[in-house]
């Protein structure tokens, strides 16, 4: 999704200034933070704008990000506020010393074991950037609060020996997050077919085959054996 930036946004500027005065002094005093937001900050605005739309109170749900975006801060070590720091002025992974690969864990690993024995391959070849997916059950996914029973990645003694030995190789480690698109077996497209109205705006949806059948002339089906679908 491209949509243009404003570079100045009353609208954005206002509610901004209402975020920040709402948090506590001692966060205040957090200026690289509030320097990062306040640098991203219409941008961040003009997507939820195209986002919710009139649906939803953009504001809400912007100052409720900020709320999970402040309480992840505190929660952050001094080495990666530090790290956050190398690149403020910056999108790192739009850098051309960025070099990423995408594994299924189901295929390169089965066990963060695994991993962990192939980091010195992967940073032989360069990589720098390590994304792997799918964490969630399954892909389209059905059930976006739970793990893959088959994944090894739940927060244990072996996911956190990846995330040491990828700090210290100067790496960075990206774990999958679907959220842009579900199953129809998920909770909330089964609540639109049985029209929910607050849920088929979730979705589009169409009255007959044709234009899904346009779509899939030049759309090649995805997981066709597991779970049919085009994205």
């Amino acid at each position: 999704m491209f949509l243009p930036l404003k570079m100045f946004d009353p609208k954005a500027h206002d509610l901004l200034k209402d975020i920040i005065s709402d948090l506590t002094d001692e966060f205040q005093k957090e200026q690289d933070f509030i320097l990062r937001l306040s640098a991203n900050f219409t941008e961040i605005f003009s997507c939820f704008e195209w986002l919710y739309g009139e649906r939803h109170p953009t504001s809400l749900h912007l100052k409720e990000l900020v709320r999970v975006l402040v309480s992840q801060y505190n929660r952050r070590s001094a080495y990666l506020k530090k790290r956050d720091l190398e690149h403020q002025y910056g999108e790192c992974y739009l850098s051309n010393n960025m070099i990423g690969m995408v594994l299924y864990e189901d295929s390169f690993f089965d066990q963060p074991e695994g991993l962990l024995k192939r980091m010195n391959y992967l940073e032989s070849l360069g990589i720098n950037l390590i994304h792997i997916l799918p964490s969630l059950k399954p892909l389209p996914v059905v059930d976006d609060k739970s793990l893959n029973p088959k994944s090894g990645l739940k927060i244990n003694k072996a996911l956190k020996e990846i995330i040491k030995q990828v700090h210290q190789r100067n790496m960075y480690l990206m774990i999958d997050l679907t959220i842009n698109h579900t199953s129809d077996h998920h909770e909330w497209a089964r609540s639109a077919l049985d029209g929910d109205a607050n849920y088929e705006g979730y979705y589009f949806t169409f009255k007959d085959r044709t234009v899904p059948d346009l779509f899939e002339r030049t759309i090649p089906e995805m997981l066709p054996k597991s779970s049919p679908c085009s994205f």
